[in-house]
């Protein structure tokens, strides 16, 4: 994995989302203020994750009928999922709804890290892959949409 693929900063980037995730579900009491701190932290997070894969990475995948464009299109759909169980556990914190995210979120990982990150890896210019890195970077840091 080098450190200039989009495959190691995003590698990165779940990560540290697998770990916010597995702090909360940790926690005993999933109503009070610690997990609630921690589920806050673990949201804002994943959409700005989200946010940075849909608008900046899935854009540049290619020709709309290119096995990577229809590969990302598939993403976009786990991650309006993803979206929907995080307001599930928000209302709820009920065990099922974590251990369901994770499960989505560790098959859609597995899909990203396997086909599509070491692909576009592989199809794009090495500017193409500077904008990334400087857009996905710009989101982490200033917590505003970058794209």
């Amino acid at each position: 994995m080098e450190n200039n693929s989009i495959l190691g900063l995003m590698m990165r980037h779940h990560a540290a989302l697998d770990l916010m995730l597995k702090l909360f579900g940790d926690e005993p009491d999933k109503k009070a203020g610690p997990a609630g701190k921690l589920f806050d932290d673990f949201r804002w997070e994943l959409e700005k994750h989200i946010f940075a894969e849909d608008r900046v990475i899935f854009k540049l995948c290619g020709s709309m009928d290119s096995p990577e464009c229809k590969l990302a299109e598939h993403l976009s759909i786990e991650h309006r999922a993803s979206l929907d169980f995080l307001d599930k556990i928000e209302k709820s914190k009920d065990e099922k709804d974590i251990s369901g995210l994770q499960a989505l979120l560790a098959e859609h990982r597995k899909t990203e890290e396997k086909d599509l990150y070491p692909r576009l890896d592989e199809i794009l210019t090495q500017r193409q892959k500077e904008i990334v890195f400087e857009k996905i970077n710009d989101l982490s840091s200033s917590g505003q949409p970058a794209a």
